[in-house]
């Protein structure tokens, strides 16, 4: 590719990239969201995200996404399986998590949204691998 497309596409040659590898306890069954964030208003808010994507969730073995072009920085993935295809993170009524969902590093929030230094963690780029199990509310 010529340089003019490296930038246009905003991606580096030979830039690193953020490998994903999200597992789940309910192989085969609906879609993975997944968003990256890098401040702590955007991750709050859930929006603008710095990446997005909905993949299938697969059979079996964990989910893996590359992620390439981001440059150096702080980074936390909110991510959440969408098991009935309505776009969204399903909550009962008291605001519980009826589907399952995981942030990156894992933390151990159960009675809330884990706050941006719970979740993030520093890119320097070339190639990392965040492992991000995804559980639903009872297994927590």
């Amino acid at each position: 590719m010529n340089l003019l497309l490296w930038l246009w596409l905003g991606v580096w040659p030979g830039a690193g990239e953020i490998r994903l590898s999200i597992s789940t306890s309910l192989p085969g069954q609906g879609k993975v969201h997944i968003a990256i964030f890098d401040d702590a208003a955007s991750f709050d808010a859930r929006q603008p995200m710095r990446f997005s994507k909905v993949a299938t969730t697969p059979r079996t073995g964990p989910l893996s996404l590359s992620v390439p072009g981001l440059p150096a920085g702080r980074y936390a993935v909110a991510v959440f399986q969408d098991l009935n295809a309505n776009g969204k993170l399903d909550t009962n009524a008291m605001g519980i998590p009826q589907e399952p969902y995981a942030f990156s590093r894992n933390p151990r929030a159960k009675w809330r949204a884990p706050d941006y230094e719970e979740a993030v963690f520093s890119y320097n780029g070339g190639n990392i691998t965040q492992e991000i199990r995804l559980k639903s509310w009872s297994e927590r």
